[in-house]
């Protein structure tokens, strides 16, 4: 199950690296930051004092605040998933939490985590190259509480994401979820999908939910008490015209659209039952070919049936 980029030779030297820095930490501590800065990494993890993994700065705007949310809860002896976890930073807390079993799971795994981190912590975490959709597959069991941070706005199809999430939960389960979200329309339940050039960070981050349709869509697979521990606004808000041309066009100002990030926790509703389930259940699971060949497919019915092409509406 470890990803592919776990490298023997170098976990075990992470491993004797750790036995000589526990004999002697205030010499050791050098050499131990020259081989972890051998890596790029993505998020800043203190290993140890004045021992710290060189990740892009901004991401302390969101991680911090998302491992303290997660110190609200408890963790000990918990089985745990970590969806999305990168460097393990999310995984790592858990850990330090008590959590009894991690399951850190990322289709684009993080060398540094799985070669460096995990032997050099002597950590319980468990790396798993996968995607999200895979889940199932994996026969990983059901857990207690499952953190994904990072992860949903980077999905294609948001509601399998979601579905596979609340699968991987126990009933009365805990989501701590954290992702990119705009602040637009209020109550209206919205979920932006914005690919491409009309993508509101970077062309891998199509899925933008509001507030409203972040909790409609987890309400209708099944959870409920919600809370929203933390929001952080990315400053001014998106220009229509650049992204939305229609929606300049036909609602000016009126519909500003800001992005930003969101900390919410939710729990996994024991015994819930929605009548929809039923027809969720029957409907194709996500496969590209699948996918790609049902787009195909409705293009060319459109363009047989003569309908106007959404750039003149």
């Amino acid at each position: 199950m470890w990803p592919q980029c776990h490298d023997r030779r170098a976990f075990m030297d992470a491993v004797k690296l750790r036995v000589k820095y526990d004999f002697d930490p205030v010499a050791m501590a050098p050499e131990v930051q020259a081989a972890l800065d051998k890596y790029v990494f993505y998020h800043n993890i203190e290993l140890a004092p004045g021992i710290k993994t060189q990740g892009i700065p901004w991401t302390d705007l969101y991680v911090p605040p998302y491992l303290d949310v997660c110190r609200r809860f408890v963790f000990s002896g918990k089985r745990v998933l970590d969806v999305g976890c990168r460097d393990g930073a999310a995984s790592l807390t858990a850990e330090k939490l008590g959590a009894a079993e991690i399951y850190s799971l990322d289709n684009s795994y993080s060398p540094g985590l799985v070669n460096f981190i995990v032997p050099f912590l002597n950590s319980i975490v468990n790396p798993i190259e996968a995607n999200v959709y895979d889940l199932e597959k994996l026969e990983l069991g059901t857990f207690d509480i499952v953190l994904c941070a990072g992860l949903l706005y980077h999905l294609q199809f948001p509601f399998w994401g979601l579905r596979a999430l609340r699968d991987a939960l126990n009933p009365g389960g805990l989501l701590i979820l954290e992702t990119a979200f705009i602040e637009a329309l209020k109550d209206l339940p919205t979920l932006v999908y914005a690919p491409g050039k009309a993508a509101l960070y970077e062309p891998t981050s199509p899925t933008y939910y509001n507030l409203a349709g972040l909790r409609s869509a987890l309400s209708e697979l099944g959870f409920g008490e919600f809370e929203v521990h933390h929001t952080y606004m990315h400053g001014a808000p998106i220009d229509p015209s650049t992204h939305f041309p229609l929606h300049a066009k036909h609602f000016g100002e009126l519909l500003p659209i800001v992005p930003g990030r969101v900390i919410l926790t939710c729990w996994k509703l024991a015994g819930y039952r929605n009548p929809l389930f039923d027809v969720f259940e029957k409907t194709v699971p996500w496969d590209e070919t699948w996918a790609q060949g049902q787009i195909a497919k409705h293009s060319k019915k459109g363009t047989d049936e003569g309908n106007v092409p959404s750039d003149e509406v």
